[in-house]
């Protein structure tokens, strides 16, 4: 049995103030150097190779690899620390 249901409701209302910016939000909070310095404390250390996932039982790192069933048949030998994704 298929419900369906009409367009949401939409309600017009006057249009609000800006807010702050990230960056004032940081400065607010302790923040002290340019906007430029900021935006540069943003990146992160390098994470983990796109071609990894965590076991997050165990914390250890596994391969990924992917491709079309002929090329997993010809992979020899399989290993056991790496998850095969076949492409269908």
């Amino acid at each position: 049995m298929s419900q369906q249901f009409g367009s949401p409701a939409s309600v017009i209302g006057n249009e609000g103030q800006d807010g702050k910016s990230a960056y004032e939000i940081a400065v607010i909070n302790g923040f002290a150097g340019t906007q430029n310095e900021w935006l540069l404390s943003l990146k992160g250390a390098d994470g983990v190779d796109g071609n990894t996932i965590i076991d997050q039982r165990t914390q250890k790192s596994i391969k990924v690899w992917t491709g079309a069933q002929v090329q997993y048949d010809a992979v020899t030998p399989k290993d056991a620390n790496t998850l095969y994704v076949i492409k269908l």
